[in-house]
């Protein structure tokens, strides 16, 4: 198949998207051939715009399927009438919103969510990260589940001695790591700042490092004591995922799948977005950090089936079926 992934480019650090580039490499080592379409421009018009120059890409490279990534972009991938299926992935803030506090996105949200659930009728598939997306969308027959896949190659539990040593970090410290964008209101830093500072402890440092790029954030999941999610929302974490992958001990709120995916996972515990609750969990972690060392997360990643390999297979299913309707 000759598929076209669609999208934003919008980190910060590298030139594309870590976790739309994996999933690319993982169905490319499938035996298809996917190519990048970066929709140019920061406006709601630019999504419109690059409808035109789409559509002339997707008849160069003869493509089979367009997949988009996040609902804007499927809008720009409809517009571009190309009468090529569409398979859309809904991200998480584009149907549930960006969150400013727990319980108010912004204004910005509330438009692209409706045009979230205007883009759905038009679309040939959905692909949702996580069970509270998919409880939002409105063709729930043509949606699957299928949260983004880690690459365990990359992420895998290292030495945390030398981990410590290459990042430049002190070795007699505990680290408390938060890769989030620390000013990103839904991503929640003051929690987790307020909950370190409750165990009022001067050997323990919450360590925000933000910009990361993607080749350190291993070094850094190794590197760390515990890692902390406080978000207000989320679909699927990747981050989350990627700590589990590389055994290392995770606090998290109670959003998307995180509850699913640490669920008994010793060292991995959940929390409310009480700061007290939050520092006795961090306690907690801690503690197993200094007694355990590692998790066997990496164990629970593999058992759920979410390692790069065998997600981009289940996304190829839906490709398969998607052109079989096609073609009916």
């Amino acid at each position: 198949m000759n598929i076209i992934f669609i999208y934003r480019q919008s980190h910060i650090v590298s030139k594309r998207n870590p976790l739309i580039s994996s999933q690319q490499e993982s169905i490319q080592q499938n035996g298809n051939k996917v190519f990048s379409f970066n929709i140019l421009g920061r406006s709601f018009y630019s999504y419109l715009s690059n409808s035109q120059q789409l559509r002339k890409v997707i008849k160069q490279h003869n493509i089979d399927i367009i997949h988009a990534h996040y609902s804007l972009s499927g809008f720009t991938a409809v517009l571009a009438f190309s009468s090529k299926p569409v398979v859309l992935s809904l991200m998480g803030s584009d149907i549930l919103g960006e969150h400013i506090t727990q319980n108010k996105i912004s204004f910005r949200s509330k438009i692209v969510i409706l045009i979230t659930r205007f883009v759905q009728y038009f679309v040939d598939a959905i692909i949702v990260k996580s069970q509270n997306i998919y409880d939002q969308v409105s063709r729930k027959s043509i949606t699957s589940i299928i949260p983004n896949g880690v690459d365990l190659q990359i992420f895998q539990p290292i030495n945390k001695l030398e981990s410590r040593n290459t990042l430049g970090l002190s070795l007699d410290k505990k680290y408390i790591l938060f890769l989030a964008n620390p000013s990103s209101a839904w991503k929640n830093f003051k929690l987790a700042a307020e909950a370190v500072g409750l165990l009022n402890d001067p050997d323990t440092i919450l360590l925000a490092p933000y910009p990361v790029s993607h080749n350190e954030i291993p070094l850094y999941l190794n590197a760390t004591d515990v890692f902390i999610s406080t978000s207000f929302m989320e679909g699927s974490s990747n981050v989350i995922k990627e700590a589990m992958a590389c055994n290392c001990p995770v606090v998290a709120t109670d959003v998307g799948d995180a509850s699913l995916i640490l669920a008994e996972t010793p060292g991995c515990f959940i929390t409310g977005f009480e700061p007290a609750e939050v520092s006795q969990k961090l306690r907690s972690a801690l503690i197993f950090a200094f007694e355990k060392n590692q998790t066997k997360g990496r164990e629970r990643i593999i058992h759920l089936g979410l390692d790069a390999e065998s997600v981009s297979k289940k996304i190829i299913k839906v490709y398969e079926s998607v052109l079989v309707k096609a073609s009916d």
